[in-house]
């Protein structure tokens, strides 16, 4: 071995074991702040140099009160994507003087943060007047790169909308714009900074003629550089469908919000171009689009999410993995949304949307995840119906299952051969927790499934007794002797 080699090893021997220790405590996000700390215990970790405020409960009230208008980052030391962001924002304090950028350790300002209902991490929030009490989320993309042109943007609107009536921007308020918005106050008012090369000398242009009258101009989109491009990219996307499109909606981020304000019910795949499982799935998601009984009851879209990153950074710290699809029963992003998984074929998706709208699976005919070859006389229902048919049948045997279960799958013919040997009996019912997640989740029974669960119910009030046997002489004998009158009964 050569001497460099041996000088080289030799130093990672020494200072390995340091570096382990630092990258074990930075990731730790655990340990407690040291008497007389700053309310970010954190705060060791950020990269430096970086202009980022930190906050904590003690001077929040009065801090808000100098600064009516800022970007409020809350976190928690041990969040991931926490830990993501925090290089974006120290790059960002770097790079504009738009708004104070603030940041709160929700695990040390718990008063605070529990002002403003953070329970997940991250939470953005601008705060951008006086009478700005809560907030307003921000849930687009978290580069600094993006975030700049964003809250430049938003501090040029608020400035410029204080000078739209008769408010005139003092020097100081000026100052803290650009060049190019200085220039568009100059040309709404049919005015020019000829031979100005200087920032101060168009403050100064800008100072003597605000007081014109601004030219009545048609609206433009309002979207920056990026922010159109990205438009143009995602509206081509979105035009140009797939190429077996049924009737699926595609959504961009300029029409989500318009998009959402349908009342009725919404199945979205969130998707990348270059995700083979997404490539798979997009023709038995067109297809399932096309069922007529679904027609005019839900909407049935899908999201491109390389072209439209802020509706898919909306949801769960952004989509990160393709395809994920999202059940949407009111207008709210967060309160009405359900995640569906395990779902992928066009039977599956069937089975689904009849599970929540009520349909096919009402009258008890086959469930799409179940085997076709052994239907028997199995009632199958889903979230929309299953409350309704246990009032009217306190006695029941219900099969809780999933189309990934191995388990499941080989008790389904026995639990129909039961169904035809006890029928008139109780009812025998089946219900496919990949798709009927709500009812599932009452008895305690996941969507993943590994094992089949077979509940009987006695009673209305009944919330059931597992029932381990598995052959279909032994389910018959159950509910037979469960039927037979008692001794002195007529």
């Amino acid at each position: 071995m050569s001497r460099t080699a041996t000088l080289a090893l030799f130093a990672l021997l020494i200072v390995s074991p340091v570096a382990w220790a630092e990258d074990e405590a930075a990731d730790a996000g655990e340990t407690e702040p040291a008497a007389g700390s700053t309310p970010d215990a954190d705060e060791a970790v950020w990269p430096e140099p970086n202009k980022v405020v930190f906050q904590g409960d003690e001077g929040w009230d009065e801090f808000k009160k100098e600064n009516p208008v800022m970007f409020a980052f809350f976190y928690a030391p041990w969040c991931g994507h926490c830990k993501t962001f925090k290089p974006e924002l120290a790059e960002l304090s770097r790079k504009t003087k738009a708004m104070p950028l603030v940041a709160i350790d929700c695990t040390q300002a718990k008063e605070t943060c529990e002002k403003y209902g953070i329970k997940s991490y991250p939470r953005i929030q601008t705060f951008t007047s006086a009478d700005d009490k809560d907030g307003t989320r921000y849930d687009g993309t978290r580069t600094a790169v993006d975030l700049k042109v964003y809250l430049e943007n938003l501090a040029e609107t608020l400035t410029r909308k204080q000078a739209g009536g008769d408010v005139k921007l003092t020097e100081k308020e000026l100052r803290k714009l650009r060049i190019r918005a200085l220039k568009r106050m100059l040309k709404e008012r049919g005015q020019a900074c000829k031979g100005c090369t200087d920032k101060e000398e168009f403050v100064q242009k800008v100072l003597k003629t605000q007081h014109k009258k601004k030219k009545e101009t048609k609206k433009g989109s309002g979207r920056s550089f990026m922010e159109e491009k990205r438009y143009v990219a995602a509206k081509k996307v979105a035009d140009e469908g797939w190429e077996d499109n049924g009737k699926v909606v595609h959504v961009i981020d300029d029409g989500w919000a318009e998009f959402r304000k349908s009342d009725k019910p919404s199945l979205v795949m969130f998707y990348a171009p270059w995700c083979g499982h997404c490539k798979t799935m997009k023709p038995e998601y067109a297809k399932f689009s096309a069922h007529a009984e679904f027609e005019g009851k839900v909407n049935i879209a899908a999201v491109e999410c390389e072209t439209n990153p802020l509706t898919c950074g909306k949801f769960d710290g952004g989509i990160e993995s393709f395809p994920t699809l999202k059940y949407f029963t009111g207008p709210d992003d967060r309160k009405n949304m359900q995640d569906v998984k395990a779902i992928r074929t066009e039977d599956e998706l069937v089975s689904f949307l009849e599970s929540k709208l009520g349909g096919k699976a009402s009258s008890g005919s086959l469930d799409g995840n179940w085997d076709k070859n052994h239907a028997g006389k199995v009632v199958h229902l889903g979230d929309a119906n299953y409350a309704e048919l246990r009032k009217e049948n306190p006695q029941m045997m219900v099969f809780f299952y999933a189309p990934k279960c191995a388990g499941c799958k080989k008790l389904m013919s026995g639990y129909a051969e039961a169904s035809n040997g006890v029928d008139g009996v109780v009812p025998l019912v089946a219900v496919d927790c990949s798709t009927s997640s709500e009812s599932c989740k009452k008895f305690g029974v996941g969507a993943k499934l590994r094992n089949p669960i077979v509940k009987y119910f006695d009673t209305a009030e009944d919330k059931g007794t597992a029932f381990k046997k598995r052959k279909a002489k032994d389910i018959i004998d159950f509910i037979t002797e469960k039927e037979e009158p008692d001794d002195g009964e007529l």
